[in-house]
């Protein structure tokens, strides 16, 4: 057995380098918990800060979900509005619709009713046309008829215009007369003796028409244009004296007026 002798000095210096030992590390431990602590403080901060700007993020979001929500609402609000008009605009789009239909039909119906008025009185005119045309015609070969038969007329006036004046110098030679001095009595005379052998009116005047043209004329006054007082008198009394004798009115025939009311044009009532 081998038995060691440690002197005191030497028990001494190893407690206090064990003692510097453990201190010196507990000084580390220390400041590594000092450091340790100052992270986790730093941390601590940090997370403060992160949690402060998170809530401030969850509130800012919160709010402007709010805000949304607020918007999303009035709009939905303004939507059931939007529809409820629409809805309203369609009842009376249909509404009008309907109406203007209706209105179409009755313009339509109406508009077939004047198309039909127009088109019989188009028809109606045509046919006042045709007649009006056929009486115009009738009345120019009438007119030309007469022009013709006037022309005649004139020509057997100038004739017997001409054979008047023969008569007259004729007559005036009888009663030892010129034809441009004869009395008016006379011319009255011989007026009168024409009347008696029955001639008419309008035959004296064409004789009086005659003797005006070579007579002289009367108190500046011609026999016949215009005429004397006397020979205005004269033949006012032969109109009196000798009136113009006419048919009889021909009697009333009662089927003459619907037989007439009932000629063309006629429109039977079941067809008006």
């Amino acid at each position: 057995m081998v038995v060691v002798n440690i002197g005191a000095g030497s028990v001494d210096d190893g407690v206090g380098a064990l003692f510097n030992n453990l201190k010196k590390q507990i000084e580390n431990k220390t400041k590594y918990n000092e450091e340790l602590q100052q992270e986790v403080n730093k941390l601590q901060l940090e997370l403060e800060n992160v949690s402060r700007q998170h809530k401030e993020t969850v509130d800012s979001y919160q709010k402007e979900i709010e805000a949304k929500n607020i918007t999303e609402e009035k709009l939905i609000e303004k939507v059931e509005k939007m529809r409820l008009i629409a809805d309203e605009a369609v009842i009376l789009q249909k509404e009008i619709d309907i109406r203007c239909q209706h209105k179409i039909a009755e313009m339509v119906a109406l508009m077939e009713k004047h198309k039909h008025q127009y088109d019989k009185m188009v028809e109606e005119k045509d046919t006042e046309l045709e007649l009006c045309k056929t009486k115009e015609q009738e009345q120019m070969s009438v007119k030309q008829s007469l022009e013709t038969e006037l022309s005649h007329v004139k020509s057997e006036l100038l004739s017997l215009k001409e054979q008047v004046k023969i008569e007259i110098k004729e007559k005036c030679r009888d009663i030892q007369v010129t034809p441009q001095s004869a009395p008016l009595p006379t011319i009255l005379e011989y007026m009168l003796m024409l009347k008696k052998l029955g001639l008419s009116i309008s035959s004296l005047r064409v004789h009086l028409s005659a003797i005006t043209t070579y007579h002289s004329k009367v108190d500046r006054l011609t026999v016949l244009a215009p005429p004397t007082p006397r020979t205005k008198r004269f033949l006012k009394g032969i109109q009196n004296s000798y009136p113009t004798l006419r048919d009889p009115t021909p009697m009333w025939d009662l089927n003459l007026v619907p037989c007439t009311l009932m000629g063309k044009p006629f429109e039977p009532p079941a067809h008006c």
